[in-house]
């Protein structure tokens, strides 16, 4: 294992988390909106009905 001599692979495998990372944060944000929003649906039905 000689990560001295090779920084490419190193690099790459950081661009690479980073890149799933991003994805996954934005994935848990769209997902967060979408339940504020249905919850905020949901207030609004209930005091509707209130």
């Amino acid at each position: 294992m000689n990560t001295t001599q090779e920084p490419t692979p190193v690099l790459y495998r950081i661009l690479r988390v980073l890149l799933v990372g991003s994805v996954f944060v934005l994935f848990l944000l769209s997902i967060l909106v979408s339940a504020l929003r249905s919850l905020r649906a949901i207030g609004y039905f209930l005091g509707a009905i209130c």
